[in-house]
């Protein structure tokens, strides 16, 4: 690779958790395919934990979990003795970020119409702004416990209990 002024021949690849074992194999071969010597293929998850690195990590179980564009993979990892060992992985490619994206922009919607009676769903620009604060309400909730939203101008969240939509609200609602 001209970037690294070494050649790469040997690679680790992960994968998601959901994969079944014709998947992996055929990601070997693309690997394989493209040059290199394939190690290993891991679960996305545990090259998560990895990527974080062992020395962070105590002796112990850890979850981890990665919440993709369109998947949900979680891996149940242990630590012992320097050593991390796999105890379970599994995945859901019917589960990400873009389904809770449009169950946020549902409620958004929903929320609006309810409000205002108007439907925002005929209206491309108005649906763009609907996304647009979806994911920055989902960004915001990533790192804090409420996020309010600006919708209109109206705060559509943020008057409900004056706090803005939260986990707690979204789980209650079924969101």
């Amino acid at each position: 690779m001209q970037y690294l002024d070494a050649d790469i021949t040997r690679a680790v690849i992960s994968v998601p958790a959901y994969f079944d074992e014709l998947q992996r194999q055929e990601t070997m071969e693309a690997g394989r395919a493209a040059g290199f010597l394939v190690d290993r293929i891991i679960n996305e998850p545990t090259a998560a934990a990895l990527s974080y690195g062992l020395e962070h990590m105590e002796e112990s179980h850890v979850l981890v979990y990665d919440l993709g564009g369109g998947t949900f993979d979680v891996t149940v990892l242990e630590m012992f003795e320097g050593v991390l060992e796999v105890k379970a992985s599994s995945g859901d490619n019917k589960l990400g970020g873009k389904d809770f994206d449009e169950r946020l922009i549902q409620y958004l919607t929903g929320q609006f119409r309810e409000k205002h009676g108007i439907d925002l769903s005929e209206d491309l620009y108005a649906m763009a702004r609907v996304r647009d604060e979806a994911l920055r309400c989902k960004i915001a909730l990533s790192t804090q416990e409420r996020a309010g939203e600006a919708l209109s101008g109206q705060g559509l969240l943020s008057e409900r209990a004056g706090e803005g939509i939260s986990y707690e609200r979204i789980w209650a609602e079924g969101i």
